[in-house]
């Protein structure tokens, strides 16, 4: 059943409803909204997207609008930025530090101190530059969503190796 309320909100704003509800910090279009059917399926997209200790006065300045059938009306790029800023930091011990280390890998933010003394920046549209404050917190924000890193310097030995290599054979 169509709700004619939602459609006139959606119409009278000119926004798109986003049924895929997946956070994402690639897509910072204004005007792409989620429609959640209640208010505990709202705050569950949030639990389920990294932030398991929720707080309703937190999340609740996300809501565009209620809707008289229950509905709950929120941006998606505002969505998206609460739990960008609120999702919880791993903390590595010194012991899982060691092991990575051993395996000659970088832990996320010795990657993004390398990231930074090369210049480089996150893969992604320029969405990204409009939500952080800086450059090292959009690296830090993107680092943290692995484990572990491989070492630019290697890449690049790797390559350079490999371009003497392709000279000589030539």
């Amino acid at each position: 059943m169509i709700d004619l309320q939602l459609e006139i909100f959606k119409y009278v704003y000119k926004l798109r409803e986003e049924k895929n509800k997946v956070y994402s910090l690639e897509d910072w279009d204004k005007d792409v909204i989620y429609v959640f059917n209640n208010y505990i399926e709202f705050i569950n997209y949030f639990k389920n997207s990294g932030m398991p200790n929720v707080k309703n006065y937190v999340v609740d300045r996300c809501i565009e609008a209620k809707l008289k059938s229950g509905k709950v009306i929120a941006r998606k790029w505002i969505c998206d930025w609460f739990i960008t800023m609120n999702r919880p930091k791993r903390n590595y011990s010194f012991k899982e530090i060691e092991d990575i280390h051993k395996r000659g890998k970088l832990t996320p933010w010795e990657a993004v101190d390398e990231w930074e003394s090369y210049g480089l920046c996150v893969p992604c549209n320029t969405g990204r530059c409009h939500v952080f404050n800086t450059c090292h917190d959009c690296l830090k924000e993107y680092a943290s969503n692995k484990y572990e890193y491989e070492s630019i310097n290697d890449f690049i030995d790797f390559n350079k190796s490999y371009q003497r290599e392709l000279r000589k054979r030539r």
